[in-house]
């Protein structure tokens, strides 16, 4: 945790009952680590340990996107599907994507060649 902040400002002791993400402003989406070279992948109140999701060859953008798919389905699993789902599920997901840093998964760059490539800052 940061020292200008505290765990009661973060999503789990705000009414969130999970949280996966980070408490800076941003991350690498390749090293999970904030400005000054600290790690900041949360699960919770935890830093993250799981080797795949920190290593340097999984974007970040796609950790998010299974930990998403990973609570809805979860839900669906405990509370049930459709009219049998009485329990209300609220998830909010904050893309990073449209913010800094631009780093794009290789899958897409690749398709384009430098001359044609533009980054709008």
């Amino acid at each position: 945790m940061y020292s200008d902040s505290s765990y009661a400002r973060t999503p789990t002791y705000r009414g969130f009952d999970k949280f996966y993400g980070f408490y800076s402003g941003y991350i690498d989406y390749y090293t999970k680590e904030e400005e000054n070279g600290y790690l900041d992948l949360q699960d919770g109140l935890q830093l993250e340990t799981d080797e795949t999701y920190l290593s340097s060859d999984t974007h970040a953008s796609y950790i998010f996107a299974e930990k998403v798919d990973e609570m809805i389905t979860d839900h669906a699993d405990t509370y049930g599907y459709g009219d049998d789902n009485t329990q209300p599920f609220f998830l909010y997901y904050a893309v990073q994507l449209v913010h800094f840093p631009y780093l794009v998964p290789d899958v897409y760059s690749s398709r384009f060649s430098p001359a044609d490539r533009q980054i709008v800052v």
